[in-house]
């Protein structure tokens, strides 16, 4: 089955660049597409006399979010414990 978008001519390694791209691109989107609406959010709150804060309890903390998150996928890297010692 022959693809006009051109990953069929791709090799191996340019998929694999293409895939690590695309899913930089996507975590780049989702957090700038996140500030619009919450941009939106905002002064639609203060156009009716509110703050968003009032809306929607203020800010939290954020609850069990990882400490360590890999820049080029987004997954997350596991912190792993080492055993105690001398017991």
């Amino acid at each position: 089955m022959a693809r006009a978008n051109g990953l069929d001519n791709m090799s191996y390694a340019e998929l694999l660049t293409l895939q690590e791209k695309v899913a930089a691109a996507i975590v780049a989107r989702k957090s700038e597409d996140a500030k619009a609406t919450k941009d939106q959010l905002r002064a639609y709150a203060e156009k009716a006399g509110f703050k968003l804060e009032e809306l929607f309890g203020g800010k939290r903390g954020s609850k069990g979010a990882a400490k360590y998150r890999n820049p080029k996928d987004g997954s997350f890297l596991v912190e792993r414990r080492h055993p105690a010692q001398g017991l």
